[in-house]
């Protein structure tokens, strides 16, 4: 078995009484925030949030992506616009854009050993613009020039840590940890002048 379907919320289908939409846990946070929603690739994102125009250092929610479990040799895998983070030689999780979700599960499983979607399992935060290192370092004791890693974050972990610039990262984790850890990542974030954005 190469992938295990009914965990892809991409393949549920529309019928006349039925329309998927996918949801961040992080969705009800959001709301607490004033976000405003709308539909993106089957996702309900949020499209802006009350107060985030003057914010420089910004705390985004990422769960809309799609997160695809490798299994085999990955110490080459190479997946185009997609960030990959080598957990063991045997195993890597590929971050990318969810319109891609298919097509991305198809030619991965095609390569590889098994392709398992975690898309639905994991949430995810990005924390972007000046200070946002010293809030990754007032969250984790991971050390951030070894990024990409599996590490703790606020003593929940293992989390996924990926850099995506000099002061924006990202951070997937357990969907049931989205509420604590949106709060410690936004109260870490506030006293340097940031908080939560679209």
């Amino acid at each position: 078995m190469t992938e295990l379907a009914f965990l892809s919320p991409d393949r549920a289908k529309p019928t006349d009484r039925f329309k998927p939409m996918l949801k961040s846990s992080l969705e009800r946070r959001l709301a607490e925030a004033g976000a405003e929603f709308a539909e993106r690739d089957g996702w309900l994102v949020a499209t802006k949030v009350r107060g985030d125009d003057g914010l420089g250092l910004r705390v985004r929610d990422v769960t809309a992506c799609s997160k695809l479990e490798v299994h085999g040799d990955v110490s080459e895998l190479r997946a185009d616009d997609a960030d990959v983070l080598r957990i063991t030689p045997r195993r890597a999780i590929v971050f990318a854009d969810y319109a891609r979700v298919d097509d991305l599960r198809s030619d991965l499983a095609a390569r590889f050993e098994s392709v398992l979607d975690l898309t639905a399992a994991l949430a995810g935060l990005e924390i972007d613009g000046p200070g946002a290192t010293t809030v990754m370092r007032r969250v984790t004791e991971h050390e951030l020039d070894d990024l990409p890693a599996a590490a703790p974050v606020a003593h929940v972990g293992p989390c996924f840590l990926l850099r995506a610039g000099d002061e924006r990262y990202r951070i997937f984790f357990a969907q049931e940890y989205g509420h604590y850890l949106w709060e410690v990542v936004v109260d870490a974030a506030e006293p340097l002048g940031g908080g939560p954005s679209a």
